[in-house]
Formats: structure tokens, C-alpha cells, sequence
């Protein structure tokens, strides 16, 4: 066994490379087509499945067409084929698909899944009514199951009881395909987001140039922070016993089956990350695509519970609270993330601390000691405002002297013992802030602080969001990837079931509009001034005449505000997400006496609002063609009583021209928010360009 090609990868029609597995590593790497060609024509390498023929690659066992076709990363196609690697005596193969990870199956198994999706390297032979695997050209390279027992005794076990293993490398083998549309919008966030982050990136070297230490400061600040460089892998998982015969090994994958049946966008996120089994944590933890788990902890935990803690850990990394942190306190940070997303996970599954759901067959438990507030609004509130919130409260109780705040303030928990609580920091200590003795605020539980009332901490030892080394470009390479990882994740699902999480990461990665700016702009020409008796017009007084005066609008109010929204055939679920995304800033930024108007060819839904409440009220109807000609019928007709001031259209772009009587009228007044077509050039009025942020 040596290299091994598993994937062809394309950028449309056109191979540029192939994916290499070095089987002794467990290691895949990406190499272009001129490479691979200069390595088989030195004579200094062999690449089992590919060979030269007339200087150009051939498959050795079958054709490379056979080989899965990848583009950035993703799986074109609905299923991968197996890809056999060897074979154990007679009983079964080392297989594995396009991500490289190896997996050992039984006859059986493999016969399973190749029936199903084929076999890139190798065929179905049926002979005297038995059907076994067989190599298309030559023979598979072939490992004793006496010397493999030898060397990985455990393993040997796979082989013989495997099914969970069977259902891994399905998941790992499959993803739905992903459509032109999904890879155009994949390829532009990547490009966007690389873009954005190499500029902070940069600013902040420059920073760091120019002297400021701030950031030096903050580093050393948190220097008592675990990260990713400081924590080693242990094998321990195989050999703990959890009772019944069940090893912790085997409790973990149980656990994520559970998830795969509770909920397919959590699971689809947990199959896309890395594992990692380490005692250098007490809990369990995420990193910015890694799961640490420790083997004694899983074995500790009952699996209910063990069900709530790895929603918790995908939750964090979902939301990408890693790169979310910044130079925020990493304490009081993670604090926040864990009331944000316990808080998410509970409405999702109907669930409060104490509280057992059965969800096909799959029991979840919210623990009780988990730091939950039932206050927090998952649509308004993000762990940003709720750290703004925590560090309000402990500014204000610093200057009226509290103990506790002074603790609190100090940015930073204590090294305390392990808490009896049931889920890293998912577990909390929480209570009413009036119950709290203010004399031991570093106890055991770590340094407290309040939220709404309540109090909260969690040990030292129990952060469950760690650090990672990476600085500069690796460190937007792996933001790039996370938010690859993410789009990969919801075109895992897209379509087949509703998720809260899937709607708050699709408005995560969805592109801010720099709509702020143009309409400060206009709200500045349209708020001069207004006649009221509230402000008679003194220049009259002395003649007994009381006539109104002027008064400067608010600067911060939008009135007459016509929101429309194109709801026609060619926006999708996603599209609508993301609009939605955007009114709730502007909502959230101005006080609003609006219309909100959806439309396809016609108007089909119009209700004026003042709040978010009352726009979340009217239901969105449409699905037919686009023509916003209608909206300028709409706005010059008498059923419009309230004449447009500024109008905010989300859209495609794609649409016939509008009739051209309305364009001198309303150029002006209009802003275009156009989401999947750069090419957009508008008839009238301004767009507003894509900028991506976190």
C-alpha cells in the first residue's frame, strides 16, 4: 500500500486535479493534473488507480470517470462510490471515499453499499449465485486479519461488529449534490470573506506595526487559556467501560447517531468535523472545526444528557463563536455563547433545564445546572449584546462597590475544582442575583456574573470554546473553510426539514448590505423640515396670527419607508432568510412608520407596521413571475395612502425593464438591495454593494 487517488477534481467540466491518500499517513492531499503527470513520468512514485499512458493519466483499476468529482471541496453528484484500499484475508475490506478517511467493513457491508452507489475501483461479480467484490484489473492489496489483530487488536473488532462503522462511511461517502446556484453563492462567500478578512488581517499587522500593544496585552491576558497547540490526543476511548459492555469509544458514536435521527443540520455539521479524544480538557469542547471530547467524562455522563451536551458543542461551532471572540474577555465571552445557544437548542427542541423530550426514539435532556435564561430573544439577541449586557452590569456594580463585580471585573475565572454539573460549560451555576451571597464570589464554579437578574459562572476547567493559534493568513483560511464547511452543511439538508439553527446560520453567513450608509443619506434630504402648530412660527405672533412653524424631523425615524419584497418564483427559501436578515437591522437601527409590500407580478401582500413584532405578522405570499412595475403602479394609485419617502426593494435583479414613466419620478427615492447578481445595473435609483461580516 502506498498512494492512493480517490477523487477527481473539477472546476466545471474540466479534471485539474486528483486527491491523493497516502494510506500509511491516513493523510490526502489536492494535486494538480501537471504534478501528478511529472511524478508518474520521473518513475520515482506509483499512484495505485492512475498511470501514464501517451503522457496522459489513465485508471489502472477502471476508469478515473469512476473516481467521485469534487469542486471547492464539495461532492458533485449524490453519492460517492466506495473506494476499496485492501483486503482483509476473506472477510472483509479496507474501504474509503473521496474525504480519504479508511474505515474496515465486512464482506457484506461493502456488497451493501456498492449495490447501492458502485465501487470506483472494482465490480459486482455474481458467480454460481454467490456475489462477491472483485478488482477490475490484477488484485487488491491483501492484509492478514492475524497481523492486523496483532497490531490493532481493537480494530480487529470492527470487522467482526461494524455497523455503526457502516453507517459512518455512508454519511462520509455521501452529500446531496449541491446546485449551480449553491456553487456560484459558495464560491462568491469564500472569495468575499477571504477578501474581508485578509483587510483585517492586515489592519491589524499594521496596528502591531505602528506600536499598539493592546492586543499583545490581551493575549497576555488570557494567557491561562487552553488552545488547540497545548492539547495532545489520548487513545483511552476504545478501553473504558461505560457498563453494559459499551466502551466510551462506542458511546460517542451512539451519540452521534442519536443526532442524526433528532435532527439532520446538527448531524450534518458533526459529521463534517474532527473528532478528538484528549484528557487536556475535563468536558467536552469545540475549537473552530474540532470536537474534543474526554473519554472519562463520556463515560461519566448518561446519554440523554450526552445527547444535549454534543447539540451544545455543534451550536458553538455553528455560530462560529471561535472567531467571534475577538478581543473580548474569553471568560465572560463564553459565558455569553452558552446562555445564546442553550437558549437556541431549548426552543428548538421544545426543552428547559430539567426537561426530557423523546425525539424518534432518542431521549434528550436539558440539564439543570446550565447556564439558561429564558429571557433571551434567539432572533434579537446575539452573545455579542449579551456580553455588552453582562459587561454593563458589571461596570455599573464596580462603581457602587459589589464584591461581586469587583470579582467579575477582574476578566477571568479561577482555577476551581471540577463541578459536579452535567455538561461542560453547557453546565452553569445560575440563581437569582438577590439570592447570591456576595462574600465567596471566586468559589469553586469560577467567577460570577449577572445577566437579567440571574447569576452566573462555570469553572475554570469547564470552558468549552478554546483558542486557536493560528494568527494572520492561516487564520483566514480557516474561517474560509469554517464557512465552507457550513454552506456544505445546509445543502447536506437543504429541503428536507426546518431548523432554527439552519435559519440563524443562514442570516450568519448571509451578506450585510451596506444599505446603512445610503440611507443615512436620503433620511438626511428627507428630514429638513415639517410645518406643526406644536411650533407656531414666531414671526407671526406679533401680528396675532398663529400660523405653524418648522420642525426638523428625527434624524433616526423612518417614515413613509415602502419595504418591498420580491417574493416571485426565482428567490428561494434562503433568499428570503437573508432579506429578512437585513430588515431586522434596519428595524433594529431605526424607529419605523413603514409598509412592508410583497410582490411577484403583482402585489400580493401589504400591511403597514411600527415594530418587528408587526412585520413578523404579515405572512410572505408569491411564487410567480417578477415584475416591480406593479410596485410603482401600487405607489401612484389612491389605494396608497401613505406616499413613499424612501423605497428599499430586496430582489434578484432579474426581471423585465420597468415602464419608464416612473423613472425620473422615483430615482431618488429608491434603493435596490439585490442578493445573487453582481451584474445588476438598476433602471433608477442606487444599489446597495455586498459587504460580508461575522
Amino acid at each position: 500500500m502506498g498512494i492512493l487517488a480517490i477523487a477527481n477534481i473539477i472546476d466545471g467540466k474540466n479534471t485539474i486535479g486528483l486527491r491523493l491518500l497516502d494510506t500509511i499517513s491516513s493523510q490526502i492531499k489536492d494535486v494538480p493534473i501537471a504534478n501528478v503527470i511529472g511524478v508518474l513520468a520521473s518513475g520515482k512514485a506509483t499512484i495505485d488507480n492512475v498511470g501514464l499512458e501517451n503522457g496522459k493519466l489513465v485508471g489502472t483499476n477502471g476508469s478515473l470517470d469512476r473516481l467521485p468529482k469534487i469542486m471547492n471541496g464539495v461532492l458533485v453528484g449524490i453519492y460517492s462510490p466506495v473506494i476499496i484500499v485492501n483486503q482483509i484475508d476473506d472477510i472483509g475490506y479496507t474501504v474509503t471515499g473521496y474525504k480519504g478517511t479508511m474505515v474496515k467493513l465486512k464482506n457484506e457491508d461493502v456488497l451493501k453499499y456498492a449495490k447501492l452507489n458502485g465501487i470506483a475501483n472494482g465490480k459486482i461479480v455474481n458467480r454460481d449465485g454467490k456475489e462477491f467484490i472483485s478488482s477490475i484489473n490484477g488484485e487488491y492489496p491483501k492484509i492478514s486479519s492475524t497481523k492486523l489483530a496483532e497490531q490493532t487488536p481493537a480494530d480487529n473488532k470492527v470487522v467482526e461488529n461494524n455497523k455503526d462503522r457502516m453507517e459512518t462511511v455512508k454519511e462520509q461517502l455521501t452529500t446531496p449534490k449541491a446546485s449551480e446556484e449553491q456553487m456560484e453563492r459558495l464560491k462568491n462567500v469564500v472569495k468575499e470573506v477571504f477578501e474581508q478578512a485578509k483587510e483585517d488581517s492586515e489592519e491589524i499587522e499594521d496596528t502591531n506595526k505602528s506600536g499598539d500593544t493592546s492586543n499583545k496585552k490581551d493575549k497576555e491576558k488570557d494567557s491561562d487559556i487552553k488552545t488547540t497547540k497545548n492539547i495532545k490526543p489520548s487513545n483511552l476511548a476504545k478501553e473504558i467501560d461505560c457498563g453494559n459492555g459499551v466502551t466510551a469509544e462506542q458511546k460517542i458514536v451512539r451519540a452521534m447517531y442519536n443526532m442524526k435521527f433528532t435532527h439532520p443540520f446538527y448531524f450534518a455539521i458533526y459529521s463534517l468535523l474532527k473528532r478528538i479524544e484528549t484528557v487536556d480538557i475535563n468536558t467536552m469542547a469545540v475549537a473552530t472545526r474540532e470536537l474534543y471530547y474526554n473519554p472519562y467524562f463520556v463515560a461519566k455522563m448518561s446519554e440523554e444528557e450526552l445527547n444535549f451536551i454534543n447539540l451544545h458543542e455543534v451550536a458553538h461551532i455553528a455560530m462560529m463563536h471561535s472567531f467571534r471572540r475577538k478581543h473580548r474577555d474569553s471568560y465572560i465571552f463564553n459565558i455569553a455563547c452558552d446562555l445564546y445557544v442553550n437558549k437556541v437548542i431549548c426552543e428548538e427542541f421544545n426543552l428547559e433545564p430539567g426537561k426530557t423530550v423523546v425525539i424518534e426514539k432518542v431521549r434528550i435532556k436539558c440539564p439543570t445546572d446550565l447556564c439558561y435564561h429564558p429571557d433571551i430573544d434567539v432572533m434579537k439577541d446575539t452573545p455579542e449584546i449579551i456580553y455588552d449586557a453582562i459587561m454593563k452590569e458589571l461596570e455599573e456594580e464596580l462603581k457602587s462597590g459589589n464584591s461581586m463585580s469587583n470579582a467579575g471585573a477582574q476578566m477571568g475565572g479561577s482555577k476551581g475544582s471540577s463541578s459536579k454539573s452535567t455538561g461542560s460549560s453547557s453546565s452553569g451555576e445560575s440563581g437569582d442575583a438577590d439570592d447570591q451571597s456576595t462574600d465567596n464570589a471566586e468559589d469553586k464554579q469560577g467567577k460570577k456574573v449577572v445577566y437579567k437578574g440571574k447569576v452566573f459562572s462555570i469553572p475554570e476547567s469547564q470552558r468549552d470554546i478554546i483558542e486557536t493559534d493560528k494568527t494572520g493568513r492561516e487564520k483566514v483560511m480557516d474561517e474560509v473553510a469554517t464557512r465552507q464547511m457550513l454552506e456544505q452543511a445546509r445543502i447536506r439538508v437543504h429541503g428536507k426539514t426546518a431548523s432554527l439553527l439552519d435559519r440563524l446560520v443562514a442570516e450568519m453567513l448571509a451578506p450585510k448590505l451596506d444599505w446603512r450608509k445610503l440611507l443615512r443619506n436620503k433620511l438626511i434630504e428627507i428630514t429638513q423640515t415639517i410645518t406643526t402648530f406644536a411650533k407656531p412660527d414666531r414671526r407671526f405672533i406679533s401680528r396675532n396670527m398663529t400660523l405653524p412653524g418648522p420642525k426638523q424631523l428625527e434624524p433616526d425615524k423612518l417614515k413613509g419607508a415602502k419595504i418591498c419584497i420580491d417574493t416571485s418564483a426565482s428567490i428561494s427559501d434562503e433568499d428570503l432568510g437573508v432579506f429578512f436578515h437585513q430588515i431586522r437591522d434596519l428595524l433594529n437601527t431605526y424607529k419605523v412608520e413603514a409598509e412592508v409590500i410583497y410582490w411577484d407580478t403583482e402585489i400580493t401582500t401589504r400591511a403597514d407596521f411600527k415594530s418587528i413584532k408587526e412585520f413578523e405578522k404579515v405572512k410572505a405570499k408569491g411564487g410567480g413571475g417578477t415584475d416591480p412595475t406593479s410596485l410603482f403602479e401600487y405607489f401612484e394609485s389612491k389605494a396608497c395612502k401613505h406616499k413613499p419617502s424612501v423605497i428599499l426593494i430586496f430582489t434578484d435583479g432579474y426581471f423585465e425593464p420597468i415602464d419608464k414613466k416612473y423613472h425620473r419620478k422615483y430615482h431618488k427615492d429608491t434603493i435596490w438591495i439585490v442578493i445573487n447578481n453582481r451584474e445588476f445595473k438598476p433602471e433608477f435609483g442606487k444599489v446597495a454593494p455586498f459587504k460580508i461580516e461575522i
